[in-house]
């Protein structure tokens, strides 16, 4: 099971000094393993073994054991990762996506994450999209959460370019140290690869075909719209599930908009 994304954990080192110091207070949760005997399966309390071992010599665990069915375990787990580790928006990704590769089912997943059920598919969408390795590279990101993981996960999906080299590259120019720098340095150079694809899509378009189609606007501020030109007609378009408050604000707003583009246009036409 996942506990945290980060294997090297400096909080390992100052859990094991408390420990040293005032003992273990929060007992970790096993379950017997079927058909051994004195062998368990922790359940949670990773963190704490691990700072206990640290310490070396033969100081006990203490620990609660328990009988637990896969479904209860996993819940468990995930309830006291929520609790106590308060695990990212990637992390809780991962750990859906792992509870859905070993068949759990969704009613155990979301009560795992304390999430509601259409939280579940869009966490495990994001893990199947983002690459492991470019996750690794960024790391836990504890201050970005949702829309910016899915934005990134849609300019993975529409671009060809090679993710991981972008990705490396800008994290050697931004010599970013924290995970969530990271991110942002990486969506950065993602966003401008992205536009460079774009523009050179749409040259490619009026040299071959005439009729030209790129996406317009900043992901961060709406949905990403899609301008289509043509000789005979213009059109801007987006997927309303995608962001149904902007859908329901520009049917509201349409004539104001509209205004105020013809309006830009007759000032830009009379300055030129």
């Amino acid at each position: 099971m996942l506990d945290r994304l980060s294997a090297e954990d400096d909080g390992i080192a100052r859990l094991s000094e408390s420990i040293r110091e005032h003992g273990q207070h929060v007992p970790v949760l096993v379950r017997p393993m079927p058909g051994e005997v004195d062998r368990f399966e922790i359940i949670y309390g990773r963190r704490r073994l691990a700072a206990i071992r640290r310490l070396g010599g033969d100081m006990t665990v203490k620990a609660i054991v328990r009988n637990l069915p896969d479904e209860d375990a996993v819940i468990a787990q995930g309830q006291e990762n929520n609790q106590r580790l308060d695990p990212s928006h990637i992390e809780k990704a991962l750990f859906a996506q792992e509870l859905r590769r070993k068949q759990f089912s969704n009613d155990v997943i979301r009560e795992a994450l304390n999430v509601d059920k259409f939280a579940v598919s869009k966490l495990v969408k994001l893990a199947e999209t983002v690459p492991p390795e470019l996750i690794e590279m960024i790391g836990p990101a504890h201050d970005i959460g949702r829309r910016p993981w899915t934005q990134l996960a849609e300019l993975i999906t529409a671009g060809k370019a090679d993710v991981i080299a972008i990705a490396a590259e800008a994290l050697e120019k931004s010599e970013a140290s924290a995970s969530s720098d990271r991110f942002r340095a990486v969506m950065d150079a993602m966003k401008r690869a992205s536009i460079a694809a774009s523009q050179q899509n749409v040259a490619a378009q009026q040299l071959v075909h005439g009729p030209t189609e790129r996406v317009v606007g900043d992901p961060e501020q709406g949905p990403r719209l899609h301008f289509k030109s043509s000789r005979s007609a213009v059109s801007l378009r987006f997927d309303t599930k995608e962001d149904p408050e902007f859908s329901r604000w520009l049917e509201e707003n349409v004539d104001d908009v509209v205004s105020d583009l013809q309006q830009r246009w007759k000032r830009a036409t009379k300055a030129q």
